[in-house]
């Protein structure tokens, strides 16, 4: 796998901060002194790869991802595949009903039978990702026509996240779902919308109407007494 050892030094530190973590309380958990950590986020002493795997446990990141991140591409034709590796991307985005701003979200998803996951969840920017706001670890389940993620806050276990969709990426490259976890503002149970894609979409007027609840969702919702997604699966535009 390729990766810009410098651009993995500014991961290291983005995730240290994400975890609430000095760089004492890092050194601690890899035995090392905080002068030799601020050293390895500075680039005065290169990462070995024990070291680099003793710090993703730390960071509650596994290797390939702390390395896959540090790769990640403004590219609006950027395919599902990260070259080089087994590691898939999906943007995810979904509208914030408290900021009544569109949001978005970066998952990796790691081939093999365990389907390992990270979700970057809420980001400034696909590029960002040591930005997001929270960050988690977890598990996708396929099963054609089906996709289900399980996530875990890597900062707090009791806070988890359930991703439920069809899977039409064999058609239009995007996935409508449904998402729901515990908010972070009103610390109660939530659900919403999410549009998951293989490829960065445009971020225009139809995509964040979507994403809000409609009139249609409200009466499926009154008919049925339970949130449910239709089978309308109309195309979104690519960015670009």
């Amino acid at each position: 796998m390729k990766y810009n050892p410098e651009q993995l030094r500014r991961r290291i530190c983005g995730y240290r901060k994400a975890n609430n973590l000095t760089l004492e309380d890092l050194g601690k958990r890899i035995n090392k002194s905080k002068t030799t950590v601020w050293k390895y986020e500075n680039g005065q002493i290169d990462i070995d790869i024990e070291t680099l795997f003793e710090i993703s446990d730390a960071l509650n990141v596994s290797a390939p991802f702390l390395l896959e991140s540090s790769t990640i591409a403004e590219d609006a034709a950027q395919p599902d595949k990260v070259a080089g590796s087994n590691l898939s991307r999906y943007y995810m985005y979904f509208f914030d009903g408290h900021s009544k701003k569109p949001a978005r979200s970066l998952i990796i998803v790691a081939g093999g039978r365990e389907r390992e996951s990270t979700l970057f969840y809420h980001l400034k920017s696909f590029t960002e990702t040591e930005t997001c706001r929270d960050f988690y670890t977890g598990q996708a389940f396929i099963a054609d026509p089906y996709i289900n993620f399980v996530f875990q806050n890597a900062n707090n276990p009791v806070e988890k996240l359930f991703i439920v969709a069809k899977e039409p990426f064999k058609k239009h490259g995007v996935m409508k779902g449904i998402l729901t976890g515990i908010s972070y503002k009103m610390f109660q149970p939530i659900s919403f919308k999410v549009l998951i894609s293989i490829r960065r979409l445009s971020e225009d007027e139809e995509l964040w109407n979507w994403l809000k609840f409609s009139k249609e969702d409200l009466a499926e919702f009154r008919k049925h007494n339970s949130f449910t997604l239709t089978e309308d699966y109309d195309s979104f535009k690519p960015l670009g």
